[in-house]
């Protein structure tokens, strides 16, 4: 038990961070592939996750030093919208 602040654990991340983001994105991706498997005879095409394009647009950001809080703030809206797709595709699957 810690008590007190100074203390805290460093390995903490910010729940804005690029990072738990774009594992998420992976997760949501790796959840669609397994449910397509097992739909694959009623659905024609797999859904478009744009993999990728997300992959490239993070680490365009992720592997900067200091990124700027414009392109910051850009890369985290561009996640959230794979993300929001993402999770559209599994409801519908």
């Amino acid at each position: 038990m810690l008590s007190d602040a100074s203390c805290v654990p460093g390995d903490i991340r910010y729940p804005n961070d690029l990072g738990i983001l774009n594992e998420a994105r992976v997760g949501s991706e790796e959840i669609i592939d397994t449910l397509y498997e097992a739909v694959r005879e009623k659905i024609n095409k797999k859904p478009k996750t744009y993999r990728k394009l997300a992959r490239k647009d993070y680490l365009k950001v992720a592997k900067k030093r200091k990124p700027r809080t414009k392109q910051r703030k850009k890369a985290i809206k561009k996640q959230l919208q794979y993300l929001q797709r993402n999770l559209g595709h599994i409801e519908r699957l």
